[in-house]
This record gives C-alpha cells, sequence and structure tokens, in this order.
C-alpha cells in the first residue's frame, strides 16, 4: 500500500465516528499527500470529504501539499485541495 493509502485507511476510520456522532462541522482529516512523514491536519465538512472519495483514485491534501501527489486538481479552496492522481 503506498503512503496516500496508509492516510486514507485512516481518514476512513475519522470519517465513520464523525458519521456515528453526526458531527456537523468540519472535522479534522489527515493530509493525504506523498510524503510518509506529514502529519498535518486537513479541515473539512465530512460532506467535503465524501465527495471527494467519490473517485478511489483523488486525494484530500493541504494546500501546497499536491507537489507530492502527482495529478490533477479537481477542488481548491482555502483549506484544501481534491487531487486526482491518473491511472490509479
Amino acid at each position: 500500500m503506498d503512503v496516500e493509502g496508509y492516510f486514507r485507511d485512516a481518514n476512513e476510520e475519522i470519517a465513520g465516528k464523525a458519521r456515528a456522532l453526526t458531527f456537523g462541522g468540519a472535522v479534522p482529516f489527515l493530509c493525504e499527500c506523498a510524503d510518509a512523514t506529514c502529519t498535518r491536519v486537513v479541515s473539512a465538512k465530512i460532506e467535503e470529504y465524501e465527495n471527494a472519495r467519490v473517485h478511489p483514485q483523488r486525494f484530500l491534501t493541504l494546500p501546497t501539499h499536491e507537489l507530492s501527489v502527482p495529478g490533477q486538481i479537481v477542488e481548491r479552496n482555502e483549506r484544501f485541495l481534491v487531487v486526482e492522481r491518473p491511472g490509479r
């Protein structure tokens, strides 16, 4: 499993807990960049995270961390980017 996959698995657990608690605000997700030493937090609402996860090749990263995840930025705001990796 690649680095992003580990972060994604952790984020799935975070999302599951947020859903169970019916958490309505921003949730602290892990940055899904390719840097194995990155421990930064991405703030996103559960709906935003779920929209990104509809496509398995999309990753939630902090702005400027997209450089470690080659691909195309498909969503951008002040809190996070969604990067789509080709051929995944």
